[in-house]
């Protein structure tokens, strides 16, 4: 899909078109393939892969809410792709509290809890709270109201103490 085209003249007979198409910010799973999420929020269904393109998550649970993948595109259009690529999946999983709620499994086997309307700021912190565990540990860090990290490893031990 195109999200803008521009024509200019240059000369008598010379014109130049410049096409810049909607790039894909994540691809949404389905029976028949996967279905890029453009930029602009939407599913591009006209494009539906066998196998996702790049190294853009997936997103899990949004069931073509329009509203929800509108904004989630909006969100991770303002995260830096280099922070875009690291994550594996997306996950709606609202509650009573937070009906924006979302879990993201990352690459690098740390959970992130976050809401979505926070979504691309709060993201940023990722790297240098990951930075910070230096045990070898990996775990959940929620980042829906300031920033807390539990290692699956000490939930585990207070799981089996109960």
């Amino acid at each position: 899909m195109i999200e803008k085209a521009e024509l200019t003249r240059r000369g008598i007979n010379t014109y130049r078109l410049t096409i810049k198409e909607m790039q894909p910010v994540a691809y949404m799973p389905k029976t028949n393939g996967y279905i890029p999420l453009l930029s602009s929020g939407l599913l591009d269904e006209q494009n539906v892969s066998k196998y996702p393109i790049g190294n853009e998550p997936l997103i899990i649970g949004f069931d073509n809410n329009k509203q929800l993948l509108n904004e989630l595109a909006k969100q991770l259009t303002k995260t830096p792709a280099e922070l875009r690529n690291t994550m594996s999946e997306i996950v709606y999983k609202p509650t009573k509290i937070n009906k924006n709620r979302l879990n993201i499994n990352m690459n690098d086997g740390f959970q992130v809890v976050i809401g979505l309307a926070n979504f691309s700021t709060s993201i940023k912190t990722y790297p240098s709270i990951v930075g910070q565990v230096t045990d070898g540990s990996t775990g959940i860090i929620d980042l829906e109201v300031g920033a807390f990290y539990q290692s699956y490893y000490n939930q585990g031990r207070k799981n089996k103490a109960k």
